[in-house]
């Protein structure tokens, strides 16, 4: 068995990673993940910009129950672009920073606004592939 990540969104992304290949159909995450995020920098407009109104979460967040499987892809979507981009520029930090930055690449959009669909996700994950290899945008 390999360690976790030290990071939150790293331990996130690994577990959702693990349950995603697991012969489980029903991947979901915990609701707790949302308070990690919170804790770790992801402002909560942020988490609803990504995973949706705060309502439609909160009752399982109180309730220790998990995000529905909709809510879990986002939510493991975020805590593998926050994860990548920690390894890319390091920090926690300066990922966050980067994250909420206009972007060229991205439409002048900062990539925490893209990726709440698949698609934009790819290209947040193709930029942050760019800036690693250093290959200019």
């Amino acid at each position: 068995m390999t360690a976790l990540p030290s990071s939150v969104f790293g331990q996130i992304d690994a577990i959702a990673e693990a349950s995603a290949l697991s012969d489980d159909a029903s991947f979901s995450l915990p609701a707790a993940v949302i308070k990690h995020f919170e804790q770790h920098g992801i402002k909560t407009s942020e988490i609803e910009t990504i995973i949706g109104p705060r309502e439609d979460y909160i009752r399982a967040i109180e309730s220790y129950g998990n995000l529905n499987s909709e809510q879990s892809d986002r939510a493991s979507r975020l805590a593998h672009i926050v994860s990548l981009a920690e390894k890319v520029f390091g920090k926690t930090e300066k990922a966050l920073l980067w994250m909420r930055m206009n972007n060229r690449q991205l439409g002048n959009k900062p990539p925490v606004e893209i990726i709440r669909r698949e698609a934009g996700a790819r290209f947040v994950e193709e930029a942050l592939m760019r800036i690693a290899h250093g290959i200019a945008a």
